[in-house]
Order: C-alpha cells, then structure tokens, then sequence
C-alpha cells in the first residue's frame, strides 16, 4: 500500500488536478465573454435635400393630368423618408368638372407618397361652369389619399354654395368624383330657386 501512496505519485495527482482546475476556470471564461456593445447613430431629423419652387403632375392612364401639386418649398427627410412641403397647392382634375383646388398652410408626404396630411387651415374650392355651382369649403387637417384623391377629416367643415350654406364635423370628400359626405352634425340653409 505504501507503494501507491508515493511522494511521486502524490505529485503528479496534484498536478493534474491544478491543470484540470485550470482547464475549467479558462474554459468558463472563454464561453461567453461580455457581448460587445455597438452603438448606432441615430439619423437626426434634419432635411437631406430641399426643393423651391416644386411642382408635381401626375397622369392618368389615357396622359391627362389627374392631379397637380405645387408648393414653394419641399423639404425631404433621410431618417423616415417623409417630406414637408409648405403652403401646398393641390389641384384634383374631373373630367366633368372644373377641377378642385385645395390650399394649406402646410403638408406632410408619407414615404411611400401615398397619403398627402394638410395640416392647419385648408380651402378647397370648384369654379361655377354652366352646369355646376361654385363650391367652397373650409375645414382644418384633411389627410388625402393620394392613390384614390379621397380627401377625409374629422374637424369642421363649412361649405359654401351658390344656393346655400351646410356645415358638419367631419366630411369625406371624393373630388376626383365630386362626391361629398359630411358626417356628423350637419346643418344648413339653402335658398329655393325661383323663390
């Protein structure tokens, strides 16, 4: 038994057992080393590109303009890809018609062009021909859907005609197709013709 138990075979345990001891502590630490941080910089909220005097048509499928918009400035945005636009001029054509201009103090262009957010005041109005009747319309923050021209905002709306005057909360209104629905509260006064 004395022969197992040897100041050689003593050490040589030892020794492995501080190198297995070590093996573990290295291989813990190897693992999974603290996760590298790695920060992004934000894209500020700043224009990336400007544009005076902007002017925008857009055509139907037989190439008659279906929509014009203008604006003395456009302001594009790289961090969402948005555009500001300030006092846009919109004009809505109609085959039937006159064509629709609607004014804003200022605008929003979503990225993907679809939807045009008039924001503050907005005017909207139709010339008289000799078949229809002029027609204005004041109302506030009217977001437009530029891929149906369907024009719809949940503020007041007061819409002056030849023979009368209606007002609502909210309208939907489809200029392309002259096409009006006040929503909420809606009221008016109309003169009789021949009256």
């Amino acid at each position: 038994m004395n022969r197992l138990i040897n100041r050689g075979n003593v050490l040589i345990f030892v020794g492995v057992l501080v190198m297995a001891a070590a093996s573990l502590w290295l291989r813990g630490q190897a693992r999974d080393p603290a996760p590298a941080v790695i920060e992004t910089a934000a894209v500020p909220h700043i224009p990336d590109f400007t544009i005076e005097a902007f002017e925008a048509v857009v055509m139907d499928a037989d190439g008659r303009p279906r929509r014009r918009m203008s604006a003395p400035t456009l302001l594009h945005y790289a961090d969402d890809q948005t555009a500001t636009v300030d006092q846009p001029h919109v004009v809505v054509y109609n085959a039937d018609t006159p064509p629709w201009n609607i004014d804003a103090a200022r605008g929003w262009l979503s990225a993907d062009g679809d939807t045009l957010r008039l924001q503050g005041k907005v005017v909207a109005w139709r010339e008289r021909d000799e078949v229809n009747e002029a027609i204005k319309i004041d109302t506030r923050d009217v977001d437009i859907d530029l891929l149906t021209d369907i024009a719809v905002t949940d503020k007041e709306a007061l819409i002056v005609a030849d023979r009368g005057v209606t007002e609502s909360v909210g309208m939907r209104a489809h200029f392309a197709e002259n096409g009006l629905l006040l929503t909420h509260r809606v009221r008016g006064r109309y003169a009789v013709p021949g009256s």
